[in-house]
């Protein structure tokens, strides 16, 4: 079987959109070796198409900035017949090493020049090895593990699988304060759902979540919310996907919830759905129609909920739970 390398340095979401790219190459064959950022490396190993998954944090890696490479590195990178390495800049200092390989590299920009959607884009770079773009979703699966953690969660919470209560999962956040929706809207939308849906609410609260999350707490006016803290992003994407629907920004947490299959309403400002929209088979994106729109500040509570009753309205998530 052929061995093939994916390099994708970045953050949660840049590792996840690259999923399609490891799972069409795994459907040619290949066995995968998939490298991401180090938080996404401890979330995907074991859970997506990739055999391997290794962090770009790993000391190993810093041998591909050497001026020369190391000949055990070379030995062990000329050791894959194909290798597919994402950058964000045609200048970096990866690019001469690489080249000098006796197998077949593949260096691609990170990001499209024209609006299309990413995972789309990263899947083109398959086209030199023979294989074709096909628009799929992102799919990460979970462990026995992970879910014997969630029933555990979710049961000790009086939420048991087959619960009638809808969980919807809030997350404020996301690796850019001009990305979050105001968090008044978000209080707003919380307690309209909490009030008409009789919804419980879960917060999902990470280390660069704080300060969208502490905005919302000085908001909440209701019951206060379940709320994810010190949680892995495995133990976080085994919660999300016990909840009937996620609503949140554009942030890594909105992909991993879409490739996971939730329900999810991603709210987006300055940046482009048509690249960056989570990928799945129940993911929705409400955004300005137009940039003269006023971004983020456009979108309406009111446009918030409604698109989130059409998601409930579905009906058919999460496994074994009975219709909302």
């Amino acid at each position: 079987m052929r061995r093939c390398l994916i390099i994708r340095p970045g953050a949660i979401g840049d590792a996840i959109v690259t999923l399609p790219a490891a799972q069409r190459l795994r459907e040619s064959g290949a066995q995968v070796h998939l490298v991401v950022g180090g938080s996404a490396a401890e979330l995907l190993r074991g859970r997506c198409a990739a055999e391997v998954v290794s962090s770009f944090d790993e000391a190993r890696w810093a041998a591909l900035f050497a001026p020369a490479l190391p000949a055990e590195m070379r030995a062990f990178l000329e050791g894959f017949a194909a290798i597919l390495v994402y950058l964000a800049d045609a200048a970096s200092p990866l690019v001469l090493p690489l080249r000098s390989l006796a197998t077949r590299v593949v260096l691609w920009p990170a990001f499209p020049a024209t609006p299309q959607p990413i995972a789309l884009h990263l899947q083109e770079a398959l086209n030199p090895l023979g294989l074709a773009a096909e628009p799929c979703w992102p799919s990460i699966r979970l462990t026995a593990a992970d879910i014997a953690f969630a029933e555990g969660f979710w049961r000790d919470q009086g939420l048991p699988v087959g619960s009638e209560i809808p969980v919807i999962a809030l997350h404020p956040g996301s690796g850019s304060p001009r990305k979050n929706w105001p968090a008044e809207r978000y209080a707003a939308l919380a307690a309209r759902l909490a009030r008409e849906r009789h919804a419980r609410l879960l917060v999902v609260a990470g280390p660069a979540d704080e300060a969208a999350w502490q905005v919302l707490r000085g908001q909440w006016a209701d019951e206060p919310p379940l709320v994810l803290e010190s949680r892995s992003l495995a133990q976080v994407g085994a919660l999300l996907a016990r909840c009937h629907l996620l609503i949140g920004n554009d942030s890594g947490i909105a992909h991993l919830s879409a490739a996971l299959g939730v329900p999810t309403l991603a709210l987006f400002g300055p940046t482009d759905p048509r690249v960056w929209a989570p990928q799945g088979p129940r993911a929705a994106v409400i955004a300005p129609e137009r940039p003269s729109d006023g971004g983020l500040a456009s979108l309406t509570v009111e446009r918030a909920y409604k698109e989130a009753l059409a998601l409930l309205a579905r009906g058919d998530w999460p496994p074994g739970a009975r219709r909302v």
